[in-house]
């Protein structure tokens, strides 16, 4: 049974062209990782997963594979693949095309649903930012990667950890109600028996306290100090405000990119946790901050600038607290950063409608 009859889906039908539907069950013998084992296999997939505070958790995970399309952007253009083969999206740039391809999935929000079920997930690299400013190309291109990549994706799996329950999605989509109401609901028993599956998972060793890898970065010690040097320098002469020196730093390994994924959040839970199986690449990582989000016609953007290590104790926390905030450094850091956050925004918001609601709050 799904959440929603046949014929309240063909009322919501008339107004969005994507209707959600879901089946609920109890979520006490899987979780987030299982989950994604059972589902991915080898093909694209991503887990997304959020430890607030680095303590507690987030309350949804969302696990999804088996994509309806990939888009991929490179050199100027945004191509899709799916089960009809691939063609190049119609754009005046990539990203409008990926827009204007999004647009005929546009789903009302559901009852008992999260704000996300579904949608675009992948990344766009730095090389992107050429489609929204006048920006020079790098004179090569060491990794050959896609400027950005996008898994589509109806159907997935959803981790309410509040309510402790499991929540399997998916969308009537576009074309005869009756025949698309069934394809959805056989969509979701197949869910259903793939997530019931025995899956073997690798046991893995925790990680030695100050271990190190062998990392080799593109400069040298002497070649980044003088690129620092030469920023300030830069800045001094009233030619940038702002410069990001860094570099990529590279290390061999054998192991299944999922392991050191589940490595990973466990020596470091943050609020953005996340595992992308892309078909060119995998992407993975967690952060304790998100640049922007977009929720109906308003925008957040929270920078974080500006830290300090935990505390031994609640006192010693305290004492880190007083020092990042009497920092003048740091201070001057987040300052720079959310007038340069409220200068993006008023580049595309309502004049006189960009507010600093939180000013250098700490958070832990």
């Amino acid at each position: 049974m799904l959440s929603l009859t046949l014929d309240e889906v063909r009322v919501r039908a008339e107004r969005a062209p994507m209707v959600p539907v879901f089946r609920e069950a109890l979520a006490d013998a899987l979780t987030p990782v299982s989950a994604f084992a059972a589902l991915a296999a080898d093909g694209p997939a991503y887990l997304l997963e959020s430890v607030e505070g680095g303590e507690r958790l987030g309350r949804y995970s969302f696990v999804a594979s088996d994509p309806m399309a990939v888009i991929t952007i490179r050199d100027g253009t945004a191509r899709l693949a799916n089960e009809s083969g691939s063609q190049v999206l119609p754009g005046r740039d990539p990203l409008d095309a990926l827009q204007r391809y999004l647009a005929g999935f546009r789903a009302e929000p559901s009852d008992g649903l999260p704000r996300f079920c579904g949608g675009a997930v992948g990344y766009l690299g730095y090389e992107a930012a050429r489609y929204l400013e006048r920006v020079p190309l790098p004179d090569s291109d060491p990794l050959g990667v896609p400027d950005g990549v996008f898994l589509i994706s109806d159907t997935l799996v959803c981790f309410d950890h509040v309510q402790h329950r499991l929540k399997l999605i998916t969308h009537v989509r576009p074309g005869p109600l009756e025949a698309a109401y069934r394809a959805a609901a056989e969509r979701l028993d197949a869910l259903e028996a793939r997530l019931t599956q025995p899956v073997q998972l690798r046991p893995l060793r925790a990680p030695r306290p100050g271990g190190t890898m062998d990392a080799v970065g593109q400069r040298s010690r002497e070649e980044f100090f003088a690129a620092v040097e030469r920023a300030k320098a830069y800045i001094l002469a009233g030619d940038i405000y702002q410069v990001q020196v860094a570099q990529r730093f590279q290390s061999p390994v054998s192991t299944d990119p999922f392991d050191i994924y589940r490595v990973l959040r466990t020596v470091n839970p943050s609020p953005y946790m996340y595992f992308l199986r892309l078909p060119e690449l995998t992407v993975l990582g967690t952060s304790p901050e998100i640049l922007v989000t977009v929720a109906g016609r308003q925008l957040r953007y929270r920078p974080i600038a500006g830290t300090r290590r935990r505390g031994r104790d609640p006192e010693h926390d305290q004492r880190m607290e007083a020092e990042l905030r009497s920092s003048e450094k740091e201070r001057a850091e987040h300052v720079m950063l959310v007038d340069l956050g409220r200068n993006d925004l008023g580049r595309v918001a309502e004049v006189g409608t960009v507010k600093v609601t939180d000013l250098m709050t700490v958070e832990r």
